[in-house]
């Protein structure tokens, strides 16, 4: 399912929270520092085309998993 999720107040604060949260801290931290400086700069000149008036909102996907524990067997 798709929908609209609400990333930070404004791109700054969306930016910040994508590289210093999971997969964009594992990402950035496998770059040199050159990179590294350069990634907020660049992501947020790519997140102000989704900004508006308010919080960042960008289209997000979600998958709902759900299990069962097998019978255990004496």
């Amino acid at each position: 399912m798709d929908a609209y999720g609400t990333w930070g107040r404004d791109v700054e604060d969306a930016s910040a929270f994508l590289l210093e949260s999971g997969p964009g801290r594992h990402l950035t931290g496998q770059v040199g520092p050159e990179v590294r400086d350069r990634a907020p700069q660049r992501l947020r000149g790519i997140l102000r085309a989704h900004e508006g008036d308010g919080p960042l909102r960008l289209r997000s996907a979600a998958w709902l998993v759900t299990a069962a524990r097998p019978e255990r067997r004496a």
